[in-house]
């Protein structure tokens, strides 16, 4: 019997290890995100903290490639604007009957 307790003991304190290792892997994910504690969040949720963090958008990645552009001289001083088309008309689009 004795056996099984620390064999139980054995098993938690792995699978706590590596339940701090994961965790704190993710919230250097979520820092190079832009993002701060999300450790808690991985630590005690497990997978939905695992997803919160991956789902989690970009909030420094755009400030990196403008100046990821601006240092490789490629950006144009001027850059050109999308040019949007009106959709084209069609019957369907003047005649529609009344709501």
């Amino acid at each position: 019997m004795k056996n099984v307790v620390l064999w139980y003991v054995v098993i938690g304190i792995i699978a706590l290890a590596l339940e701090i290792a994961v965790a704190s892997k993710f919230e250097e994910i979520a820092n190079e995100k832009g993002y701060s504690g999300y450790f808690w969040w991985c630590f005690w949720l497990n997978i939905i903290g695992y997803f919160m963090v991956a789902a989690l958008p970009d909030r420094k990645g755009n400030k990196d490639i403008i100046t990821a552009i601006e240092k490789s001289g490629t950006a144009s001083p001027q850059q050109a604007q999308p040019q949007y088309q009106q959709p084209q008309q069609t019957y369907w689009n003047n005649n529609l009957p009344p709501l």
